[in-house]
Parts: structure tokens; C-alpha cells; sequence
């Protein structure tokens, strides 16, 4: 109910309306002869009379409507009548201005629609996605206001001494002194900390920089810095997925709303050290509250590895680097009720699993981390040298070695391949031989000479050349040497 323009203020259009009216209903009036200065000077003597009546001063049995003139008492007919008129409407635009389900609201829209024209409402504020919308001047009123929310907000309200409320999706009308304390998005949520992707935390500040910008990137550095156990400083990125702890459309939204959720979410949130306790920076808010946590699991996971440890695999059986074990202990923290320990060295600290404080807290604030991501890591320029460096060696060593292995293989499967031709092709040549020995072997008469079984394997040797689809393409004129040579055989 901004006071923008009289085609969007109601007020001012109800104000013009009543104008014209009374305008219009005067020219009327006076046009017809229907009111003089003794009518008006004769109506305010029987208003006296009839004060006087009411006070004991006077007696008589005449009334002071008895005094009025005759054309008096039908202005002021037609004046009740307008009013009455002028509630009526007022009653049926309240209807439409907002979105309302039963009588009870409806009377409710009708009361702020009455305290906004006589300006003694309270604040009307619009909320979408958990962004709440409205003036500084809105939140100044003290009036009885109405707060809408969209299917994906919702809100806890206050009065200047304590939390009142939790509201959800809908049309919702604030009582006296009653205003917004916090919005809330229902929808999945994500959030980071830690330098931007590009952006160099270590650099010094560059000509084209302002003295602020460069400010907060100096902050941005030390939101995520942490040191690794011999003592390097490592930057990334933190990005957590969150929501609400409420399930799917509950509280009759998709997004799922629930007021007790709300209501720890904001009673619980938590504040700054580090800032002055004069300044609204001190409060953290609801929705930083997971990225804030991983950031500090993060210092305290690096602070159990080196820093040439980080990228490195322990063995060739575990494949997982420290920096994966990192990302993947933050996010159990964060996830899971019960996770696993590490040492100060980064190893396995006994066979069970501990209670996760961070989980628990995060409960208790009505919250629930869906995913934790570590990305954009920075190392100091001259560290981060040493590491391309080692990292170059190690992958020539690999590449090294990883040539050498399949150098091995390719000649183990060459050889293989040798032996496996060989054998196809002694099995192919002494097919027809070995099935003539096997069938004609109780006859010593019939057993081939030389000759013939010279024949026989060369035949066998053009049988494959013929049926094998894959030598047919390449020994097209060696079949014909092969025909040629058994012919030459049968001669001899």
C-alpha cells in the first residue's frame, strides 16, 4: 500500500471519490435553493438546545429534531446514507485487495482496509522467496498491518520487547505493535565463503582496485583460511546445500513449512565474536549458520595433514587423497548423526564412531545440510610453485612408469598373441592329417606316405586361409600359392 500514484493508492482514490461526491452533492444543493444561512444558523441553535436538553440546563417537550429544519434533516439523511453506502464498498473492496479463505479474514481486511484510509494501520508488507519486501516507513508503524507470503516464505514476528509468532504461506494479519523479525526461504539453499572463482586471495592490490574492494577481498581470504600441520596457509572455496528441516508439502506448500521449525531456526541463530557489539554485523544469521560450521571443520581436518600429503594417494590399494578425506569427513559432520575419528595425524582413531556436535546443533536450529562441496583451492604463491613443481616430477615419474608397464604388457600380449597364432594354425594344419590317422590307423595299408601327408597339412593351411573371415582379405594371392603347391605335391 505504497503512496505512489492515485491509479495505486486506494486511499487517495476512496479521498478523490468522496470528494466529488460531496462536491457534486453541494452543487446540487445549491442549485435548488435548499439551504440558507438560516437554516444553517437555526440548526446549530436546536443542536445547543438539545445539548442542553441532555445536561438538565433546559425543559421542554419539544426535541432538537424537532428545531431542524426540514431540508436540513434530509442532508444529513442523505449524509448517513453515504456513509453508509461508503462502508458497504468499502466492505466489498476488501474482498478482492487480498487473497482470503473464510469470514474471519474477510472482516480482517475490512478493519486494515478502514485503518489504512484513516492512516492508523500498521505495516503491509509483501514476502516473496524469504525476501521481504516493503519501505523503512512500513516497519515504523505501530497499526494492526497484514504480511503475505508466497508458498515458498515464511516468517517470525515480534513486538519492540519479544518474539510473538511463526507464520507460514498466505495472508497473515499482525496485531498492534506486531511487525516482521525475520523472513525465511523454504526453498533449497545454497551459500559459500572463502575467494571467488579467478580472484587471487595472496595478491597485493592492484591499481584498478578500490580500497574497499580490496578490503573485502582480504576478508573473503580469511573466512576459509586454514593451515595445514607444518604450517602452510590453504584458501578454498566452501559451498554448502541446505534447507529447512521440513518434508514436502508439508504445512499445505510443496516446499514443506512447519512452525516449530521456523521457530528454532530463528530463536537459535548465533553471533560474531569478532564484530562490535554496536553493530547489526555481530548477528549471523540462520542461513549462514551451515557454511560457517564447515568452514571451521575445515581448519580443523587440515590442520591434521601436510601439505604434500594433501594431494597424494597413501598407497596404490587407497585411492583417496587427504583433501578427498577432508571434503567427505566436513560433509559427515554436517549430514550424519555418527561419523568416524581421525587423530591429530589424519588416521583412523579407533573402530567406532562418535556423535556429531555439528549435526545435533544443526537439528536444534531446524536445519539440513544436503551437500558440502570444497572447491577453488589456493596455496601461497611460492608454495603453490613448490607444488606445480612436485606435482610436474611426480607425473613424469608416472608417465615414466606407466610407459615402461605397458611397454611390458604389449610385448607379454604379443608374445601371447604369437603363441596363440601358432597354435591356431598347427591346429588348422593337422586337422585333415590327425581325422585320417584317427580313422584309417587300424589299417597299417592305408596310412599316408610322406607325400600324402605333406598334402593333407597344406590343405588344412588353405581351409583356414578359405573359412577365417578375418585372413581372407589379406592372403588373397597366398591361397592360390597354396592351390599350386598341393597340385605340385600330387605331381611329385
Amino acid at each position: 500500500m505504497g503512496d505512489d500514484s492515485i491509479f495505486r493508492n486506494p486511499r487517495k482514490q476512496i479521498y478523490l471519490v468522496s470528494f466529488i461526491f460531496i462536491v457534486w452533492y453541494g452543487i446540487l444543493v445549491y442549485k435548488t435553493g435548499g439551504l440558507s444561512i438560516d437554516d444553517i444558523f437555526i440548526t446549530m441553535l436546536a443542536m445547543m438546545f438539545g445539548l442542553y436538553r441532555r445536561l438538565g440546563l433546559l425543559q421542554g417537550d419539544l426535541g432538537a429534531r424537532d428545531l431542524i429544519p426540514e431540508n436540513v434533516q434530509a442532508i444529513l439523511r442523505d449524509g448517513w446514507f453515504f456513509l453508509f453506502v461508503l462502508i458497504v464498498g468499502l466492505m466489498f473492496y476488501a474482498q478482492f485487495v487480498l487473497p482470503l479463505h473464510n469470514t474471519r479474514e474477510r472482516w480482517e481486511a475490512f478493519t486494515r482496509l478502514v485503518l489504512y484510509v484513516l492512516r492508523r494501520h500498521g505495516p503491509a508488507i509483501n514476502i516473496v522467496d524469504g525476501v521481504a519486501q516493503h519501505s523503512t516507513a512500513e516497519l515504523e508503524r505501530r497499526g494492526r498491518g497484514v504480511i503475505i507470503l508466497d508458498t515458498a516464505s515464511a516468517a517470525v514476528l515480534r513486538t519492540p520487547t519479544r518474539f510473538t509468532r511463526a507464520v507460514g504461506p498466505g495472508t497473515v494479519f499482525t496485531r498492534k505493535n506486531e511487525t516482521i523479525a525475520n523472513a525465511f526461504s523454504l526453498h533449497l539453499q545454497k551459500k559459500s565463503l572463502g575467494p571467488r572463482m579467478g580472484e587471487d586471495p595472496f595478491s597485493d592490490q592492484d591499481e584498478e582496485e578500490t580500497e574497499q574492494e580490496y578490503k573485502m577481498r582480504v576478508e573473503r581470504r580469511y573466512e576459509t583460511r586454514g593451515t595445514t600441520r607444518d604450517g602452510v596457509e590453504v584458501v578454498p572455496t566452501i559451498s554448502t546445500v541446505f534447507k529447512l528441516d521440513n518434508e514436502p508439502n508439508e504445512g499445505h506448500t510443496q516446499f514443506g513449512y512447519n512452525a516449530a521449525t521456523i521457530w528454532k531456526a530463528n530463536g537459535r541463530e548465533g553471533i560474531d565474536p569478532q564484530k562490535g557489539t554496536d553493530t547489526q554485523q555481530r548477528r549471523v544469521r540462520w542461513d549462514w549458520l551451515p557454511t560457517f560450521m564447515a568452514a571451521e571443520l575445515w581448519r580443523e581436518y587440515l590442520s591434521k595433514f601436510t601439505l604434500n600429503e594433501l594431494y597424494m594417494r597413501p598407497n596404490e590399494v587407497v585411492e583417496e587423497t587427504a583433501f578427498q578425506k577432508i571434503e567427505r569427513f566436513v560433509r559427515a559432520r554436517l549430514t550424519e548423526p555418527r561419523v568416524g575419528n581421525l587423530n591429530e595425524f589424519g588416521k583412523p582413531a579407533g573402530r567406532g564412531k562418535m556423535t556429531s556436535p555439528e549435526y545435533m546443533r544443526l537439528r536444534e536450529r531446524g536445519l539440513r545440510v544436503k551437500q558440502v562441496v570444497i572447491t577453488n583451492v589456493r596455496f601461497p604463491p611460492e608454495f603453490e610453485a613448490r607444488l606445480l613443481g612436485q606435482w610436474r616430477d611426480r607425473w613424469q615419474d608416472q608417465a615414466r612408469s606407466t610407459e615402461m608397464m605397458t611397454q611390458q604388457l604389449r610385448s607379454k600380449k604379443r608374445i601371447e598373441g604369437e603363441e596363440t597364432a601358432l597354435k591356431e594354425f598347427a591346429d588348422y594344419a593337422s586337422r585333415l592329417l590327425g581325422d585320417h590317422l584317427i580313422h584309417k590307423a587300424p589299417d597299417p595299408s592305408m596310412a599316408p606316405d610322406l607325400s600324402q601327408s605333406l598334402e593333407l597339412l597344406v590343405r588344412g593351411t588353405h581351409d583356414q586361409a578359405v573359412m577365417d573371415d578375418y585372413l581372407r582379405p589379406w592372403i588373397t594371392s597366398e591361397k592360390q600359392d597354396l592351390v599350386d603347391l598341393i597340385e605340385w605335391i600330387r605331381r611329385n
